[in-house]
């Protein structure tokens, strides 16, 4: 088995040497994931993996492509997250397809051969190995290194909500309206884009809140929460402006006890085309919003405000 899987891999490379280009599918199948089960670290021979890697010699035969030097699409199939910061650092573009069912070798063509554009968002945050995700048996959202985009501390290799496009776009303002209210206020938020690419692109322009974070002692509050997002058409060399309304409920955070709660102090709010990180240097605008008071006001005490995500049509 061992001698065959060296066989194939090298026979691989072989026939990328006599092309122009590398179209890589790589992933994950039913074997390695699905509900009911966790999924299982697949090592290559001799070689270890990380258990959120491509499993078994995969990213060992991307490695000898790649020693090709011929340009490679990475095309990755796959239901839940994946650590490739090998692949992230070496191909020269990467589509992530999940399971595209039937009609996705077609929709795959599209994308490639730029009749349709990626316009696709990531849904998850994708850490850049296993050892970046808190103990499994801790379900505390805080705990470091923290769950999800609200509470990851760390760098991911892919944030929430990214995504990228044939256009090439650049945030360029972004506008409060006013920028101090009352606790039962709301306020516009204005969020200017260009493409500074030839190739139109359709953008999803995101909104995230980040409250103060010294709230409370009784619990720990979110670095940050999307609160709202538009996708936009935008042609190359344009540009494309989005609107966003935050009212009591979106500017509020859960507390101790479960209530929606709006507490006075800065918070700081973003327009970028995925989650805020630590370290980030993507394209993005930031702009302070001040609540005004002394005290932390319930959302239920705001008349005319929702008082939960699912008692509108807006959320």
């Amino acid at each position: 088995e061992h001698v065959c899987m060296r066989a194939c891999v090298h026979a691989c490379m072989l026939m990328a040497c006599g092309v122009q280009l590398v179209i890589m599918v790589m992933g994950l199948s039913g074997h390695q994931e699905g509900e009911g089960h966790d999924r299982s670290k697949v090592n290559c021979v001799d070689v270890e993996m990380d258990v959120l890697g491509l499993p078994g010699c995969q990213e060992t035969l991307l490695k000898q492509v790649v020693a090709t030097g011929k340009p490679i699409v990475l095309i990755l199939m796959n239901g839940g997250p994946l650590s490739i910061s090998y692949a992230a650092a070496q191909v020269d573009a990467i589509l992530e397809v999940w399971y595209p069912g039937a009609l996705g070798g077609t929709a795959v063509a599209d994308v490639l051969f730029g009749k349709h554009a990626p316009m696709g968002r990531m849904p998850i945050t994708t850490v850049a190995s296993s050892g970046d995700l808190p103990n499994a048996t801790d379900y505390g959202m805080a705990t470091a290194p923290g769950r999800t985009y609200k509470y990851f501390t760390g760098e991911p290799l892919y944030p929430f909500g990214f995504g990228l496009t044939y256009g090439d776009i650049e945030y360029t303002a972004i506008q409060l309206a006013p920028t101090q209210i009352k606790p039962c206020d709301s306020v516009k938020v204005e969020v200017s884009i260009s493409n500074t690419g030839l190739h139109y692109a359709d953008e999803v322009i995101q909104v995230y809140v980040a409250p103060p974070q010294n709230l409370s002692k009784a619990f720990t509050p979110p670095l940050w929460s999307l609160r709202g997002f538009d996708r936009v058409h935008i042609e190359g060399d344009g540009k494309a402006m989005a609107m966003f309304t935050l009212d009591p409920l979106l500017l509020s955070v859960v507390d101790e006890k479960g209530t929606d709660v709006i507490y006075p102090g800065n918070y700081t709010i973003y327009g970028s085309g995925h989650s805020p990180t630590r370290d980030t240097k993507a394209s993005m605008q930031q702009a302070t919003l001040t609540i005004g008071g002394s005290d932390p006001v319930p959302v239920s005490q705001c008349s005319g405000a929702p008082k939960c995500f699912g008692c509108t049509d807006t959320y």
